[in-house]
């Protein structure tokens, strides 16, 4: 029954992440794109219906401003 106070999701769209991926792909990256659509579409949901709890962070900007992002919503449960 715990649950965490917050939980980041690191948002990519799916093109931007199978490009990213490179040559040695993961089981879950080996499910093709249509799951990738399906997955990413259901963890927008978890954002947008339980806001807060679930914190979307885009996941295309610099690693130093994800961190950034990060950082901020973890001071914030100080």
């Amino acid at each position: 029954g715990l649950l965490p106070d917050r939980t980041f999701v690191v948002l990519v769209d799916p093109a931007v992440a199978s490009a990213r991926a490179g040559a040695s792909l993961d089981r879950i990256e080996q499910a093709g794109p249509d799951f990738m659509t399906r997955a990413d579409a259901c963890y927008r949901r978890l954002v947008a219906d339980q806001p807060g709890r679930f914190v979307g962070i885009d996941g295309e900007r610099t690693p130093e401003e994800i961190a950034e992002e990060v950082r901020a919503n973890v001071h914030d449960l100080l």
